[in-house]
């Protein structure tokens, strides 16, 4: 399974001088323990798009903060490129609030895909994607 991070795993801008975790989305640590405990953390992915891909990026801490090992994060600095990293992690099923980034990792046909629609909650019916608003419903 793979995970986008900003607006999917973190959702809450953090205060100057905050931690990490401030930012997670209510119920996202609950489903990553059960996720984790069920299938492990070698099966677990992050793959987000991010300006200026490092190995201190915000994504990578967060990732590793929340027991996702870092070889498991992927970054990319477009869209697409999603897809092709969903690919060849052989993911099952990806999580995105990005229509454009689903389309892309749908056309395989092999990728289960689910919309996050937490921020977004009016796409939450119009969406051909299988939709979910809270980490709980997931």
């Amino acid at each position: 399974m793979a995970l986008d991070c900003g607006g999917v795993m973190a959702v809450k801008t953090i205060p100057r001088g905050g931690s990490l975790l401030q930012s997670v989305d209510v119920g996202l640590c609950n489903f990553l323990l059960h996720y984790i405990s069920r299938f492990g953390a070698h099966n677990l992915f992050i793959v987000s798009r991010v300006n200026y891909p490092s190995a201190n990026h915000w994504v990578v801490r967060f990732g590793t903060l929340l027991g996702i090992p870092r070889d498991n994060i992927k970054l990319c600095v477009q869209k697409w490129e999603k897809a092709g990293i969903v690919a060849e992690l052989d993911c099952s099923h990806f999580v995105d609030d990005s229509d454009d980034c689903l389309k892309a990792v749908s056309v395989s046909g092999q990728t289960y895909c689910y919309y996050y629609a937490n921020r977004n909650p009016e796409q939450y019916l119009r969406t051909k994607w299988l939709s979910f608003g809270s980490w709980a419903a997931f």
